[in-house]
């Protein structure tokens, strides 16, 4: 199991907020000190972010099909790439 303590999606939210809030700080502020320490507590958020979303992930796709299924997902995300680099040729 999973060790006791808080639940990565009630986290994600925190991470969410904290990080809309860091961003407004960053729009609204006139201060450089103040925007800079914004600017830490977002990449902070961010650097939550990736573990508590591949925690989620594993509860939510199995383990055996994870590969499959994650292939499918990045599969369009490629074509656009692709389409795009061909299309910007000239």
């Amino acid at each position: 199991g999973r060790p006791v303590g808080m639940r990565p999606s009630l986290l994600l939210v925190l991470i969410l907020l904290v990080s809309a809030m860091s961003c407004l700080i960053i729009a609204k502020t006139k201060n450089d000190t103040t925007s800079y320490l914004a600017m830490l507590v977002y990449e902070a958020a961010i650097g939550a972010y990736y573990p508590a979303m591949s925690t989620v992930k594993s509860d939510i796709v199995p383990e055996d099909q994870r590969a499959a299924i994650y292939s499918v997902f990045r599969l369009p995300l490629n074509l656009l790439v692709v389409l795009n680099l061909v299309s910007n040729l000239e």
